[in-house]
């Protein structure tokens, strides 16, 4: 039974990788993510071409306008953004939506995610040499998010194939933790 829960719980991480990927800008972007999509919250009543997205510095400099095209048949509206040079960008759209993109260099990134990995395994470790669960829970949470993490953000030092690898490895890993973890914890209930 524990076996084919397992297979079902992987095989959903497995299958739902693919969906993350978006060909939107994040919130936080890095500069070979750029170009990206910036759209527009809700359906304006006119048709798109009608308004315009001004893109602006962080000091109120407006870099270029451009106007808003419609996403198929959705009558939502996008627009292109295009810059890549590190800085915080804010647009604005006649519809009246507005975005903020901050271009970042991928380093701060990458260093939050060592740590979160580092941390992960230091609290395995511990949980383990401790014989603890709870700690081994929260080890598995750290995997998990970090996995997450990774799948919806990229990790920039690797490619697609192997950012999408590495997140769904992690995953499954926490998954595996995770009830490794619980499975433990009803065996020490029973007996």
């Amino acid at each position: 039974m524990n076996k084919k829960a397992f297979s079902i719980v992987l095989s959903l991480i497995i299958l739902a990788t693919p969906i993350l990927a978006l060909d939107e800008c994040d919130r936080f972007s890095t500069p070979d993510e750029v170009p990206c999509m910036i759209t527009n919250g809700y359906k304006p009543d006119e048709a798109c071409g009608t308004h315009r997205a001004t893109v602006f510095t962080n000091n109120g400099s407006a870099i270029y306008s451009e106007d808003l095209r419609v996403i198929g048949d959705t009558g939502f509206c996008e627009f292109t953004f295009n810059e890549s040079t590190v800085g915080t960008y804010y647009a604005n759209m006649t519809t009246g939506d507005t975005a903020t993109v901050v271009v970042e260099d991928g380093n701060l990134t990458e260093l939050l995610i060592y740590f979160a990995l580092a941390l992960g395994l230091g609290l395995l470790i511990i949980g383990v040499w401790k014989d603890d669960d709870t700690i081994r829970a929260l080890s598995a949470i750290t995997f998990l998010l970090s996995g997450v993490w990774i799948l919806v953000n990229g990790f920039d030092i690797l490619t697609n194939i192997l950012t999408t690898a590495l997140g769904s490895v992690l995953i499954g890993f926490g998954a595996y933790i995770f009830i490794g973890t619980y499975i433990s914890r009803l065996q020490q209930e029973k007996g």
